[in-house]
């Protein structure tokens, strides 16, 4: 069965806005024997435009350092999206969601990004109970005859908007301090809980309901062999391999952190080598980056952290580390296949260099994803301490946090602010108040220690931007 989470978070009853079919009638068996039960969340593509154009007009998009400078093009940006923008996303069968795809491939005088909205592609479609939908072409292209001036005018106005903000306009101020929220319950109860049982911040609840909901068995079990080992290698020239950088819309700053003589650590391949041709022969190269954990060495943590209920590996602290966009791909493929949502740290580097199958210049990967599935179930354990690690930093840096603010605003000096933490944590534990000091000492130091970690490492991701 190939079931989603977003099957699964509907109740049974449900219909598409597209075809009107529930879901008895919208699942269907695919070629491999796999009953297919999917929807799929269908939104509107002109926001690729809209990015398109505020980066080519913006002189420092891209390669600027200014905080502010990205956060008030981010703000015109979805400001310019939400006006022309010609539907909210909208949950769709996944018939309809490839029924629309399929259409653009087969009619490309449509603009790559315009998008039919769920009421038209009713108009193009035929529909018929447990089956994919036959297509209209004709229909379709009649439809995007009547819709093109209007998109081409939706995306005029955002070229107005962009060009606007490049010469200075649309400013808006932004303060630190944010607006002041009325006291909500839910709040209240949702703080008091994830005090006394940090877990409840990893969301273990509904993320174990959605690993026994859902079902991925047609992942990599394609019945029709993929095609990219049987075509030639594509290789950049001098000019397409600057061009490749030079357009990267997302990721620049990281290609650029790892440095010019970068290899990828498990494939080891170059930043030219590992540029390849994607399914609609586009270029596609992008470097990711991922943390290498280190134990806690430190016997006083290692007391403290065996008493915050860490048990078996105890992590204190991890590096960047860079890898190419066909390696990490590697875990994101093994975490769909399993359907568990373990994310970066199932594999580690060492896992997925052993995974690969002589890997290539200018290809995707090959590797054993039973092997794969193996080795992330095996790191369990890594996984169960990354929580760990993360619910620690975040006591730990609410506590740092509240004793900067005892000793910025409040007049308190060093000791005295992590005594009145500790005999407030005394007064609810029964604990000993020298003991609760110096345990209250040492989680505010660790909160410092965590966040400078985090900063430096997240220089080290940005190239220091």
């Amino acid at each position: 069965m190939e079931l989603n989470a977003n099957w699964a978070s509907t109740w049974t009853g449900w219909q598409c806005p597209c075809c009107g079919r529930d879901k008895i009638a919208l699942s269907r068996m695919s070629e491999g024997n796999v009953l297919l039960c999917r929807l799929e969340l269908h939104h509107d593509h002109i926001e690729q435009s809209v990015k398109a154009i505020f980066n080519a007009l913006d002189p420092r998009a891209g390669g600027s350092d200014d905080a502010d400078h990205s956060r008030q093009r981010s703000d015109a940006k979805a400001g310019a999206l939400a006006l022309v923008e010609r539907f909210r996303p909208t949950l769709i069968c996944m018939d309809c969601n490839l029924a629309e795809g399929e259409t653009k491939l087969r009619l490309p005088t449509i603009h790559r990004d315009f998008t039919f909205s769920p009421n038209e592609i009713a108009r193009f479609i035929r529909v018929l109970p447990n089956q994919k939908h036959e297509i209209d072409l004709a229909a379709a292209a009649a439809l995007w005859t009547e819709l093109r001036e209007d998109f081409n005018d939706r995306v005029g106005f955002a070229e107005q908007v962009a060009r606007r903000f490049a010469q200075g306009r649309h400013r808006r101020e932004h303060s630190s301090r944010g607006v002041m929220l009325k006291f909500e319950d839910r709040d209240f109860f949702w703080s008091r809980a994830t005090d006394a049982e940090p877990r409840l911040l990893d969301r273990p609840i509904s993320q174990a309901l959605a690993n026994r909901s859902i079902s991925n068995d047609t992942a990599f079990a394609s019945p029709k062999p993929s095609p990219h080992r049987t075509r030639a290698v594509s290789r950049p020239t001098d000019e397409q391999f600057v061009a490749i950088v030079e357009n990267m819309q997302t990721g620049r700053r990281t290609w650029d952190a790892a440095g010019e003589d970068w290899k990828c650590p498990c494939c080891n391949r170059t930043k030219r080598e590992l540029c390849r041709k994607s399914g609609s022969n586009a270029w596609t190269a992008h470097i990711h980056w991922v943390r290498r954990w280190k134990l806690e060495t430190d016997e006083v943590s290692l007391g403290y952290r065996t008493d915050e209920g860490s048990k078996g590996i105890v992590l204190g602290e991890y590096e960047t580390a860079f890898l190419c966009h066909d390696c990490r791909n590697v875990i994101t493929k093994t975490c769909q296949k399993s359907g568990d949502r373990r994310g970066e740290d199932s594999l580690t580097l060492e896992d997925i260099r052993s995974l690969l199958v002589r890997p290539e210049p200018h290809r995707q990967h090959e590797f054993d994803m039973g092997a794969a599935s193996a080795l992330a179930e095996g790191n369990a354990p890594l996984v169960e301490a990354v929580r760990g690690f993360e619910a620690h930093k975040d006591r730990a840096k609410r506590a740092a946090e509240r004793h900067a603010s005892l000793t910025g605003f409040q007049g308190f000096d060093t000791h005295q602010a992590t005594a009145a933490m500790a005999q407030e944590v005394a007064a609810k534990s029964g604990e000993d108040v020298r003991a609760a000091i110096a345990r209250m000492s040492w989680l505010v130091g660790e909160g410092q220690r965590l966040h400078r970690l985090d900063m430096r490492q997240k220089a080290i991701r940005t190239g220091g931007k």
